[in-house]
């Protein structure tokens, strides 16, 4: 007498189904041996009654990091999407050459101080003249600067680099 085709099978729908599947598949063949399942018992199938608690904390763990990473991006863009100040370069005029003459308008959002920095550029695009200046913080909601730059050369451009409020890394 033959011995009997041993398919071993985990417990679960899917496996039994696939199981199944194939021993109707082996005994429709002519002369196939007899088939028998034999339910496997694996590690993980033991693991998986012991601690079933585990998969529903590890997401709802994910969950609530999800949750607090989306509420830090959102008050992140907010934050910065309104800025304690702004500022623009109004007007620039070379005085001669060695000045040049610069009016900044910074608008205030918060009560800070603002601290910002205008270059003057030569025609080759080289920084001739750097000027860094604070302004303390004001009540009223725009303020207009002039300052004049020095240079070492004569300056064809200003460009203001920006203005922050002391303590920020954003500038205007």
């Amino acid at each position: 007498m033959t011995r009997p085709l041993r398919i071993g099978t985990r417990a679960s729908a899917l496996a039994l189904w696939q199981a199944n599947r194939v021993s109707d598949l082996i005994r429709a063949q002519p002369g196939a041996p007899a088939v028998e399942l034999v339910h496997i018992k694996t590690e993980g199938d033991m693991q998986s009654r012991v601690r079933g608690w585990v998969r529903p904390l590890t997401i709802g763990l994910a969950g609530l990091v999800a949750v607090l990473g989306l509420g830090w991006l959102a008050w992140a863009a907010l934050d910065h999407a309104n800025p304690q100040l702004s500022s623009q370069l109004v007007a620039y005029q070379v005085i001669d050459a060695h000045r040049v003459r610069v009016r900044i308008q910074i608008v205030y959002r918060a009560d800070v101080t603002a601290s910002c920095r205008v270059t003057a550029e030569a025609s080759d695009h080289g920084i001739v003249g750097d000027l860094t200046f604070a302004t303390p913080a004001d009540r009223r909601n725009t303020v207009t600067v002039v300052k004049t730059i020095v240079t070492e050369r004569e300056a064809t451009t200003a460009v203001l680099q920006g203005c922050e409020s002391a303590g920020s890394g954003s500038g205007g």
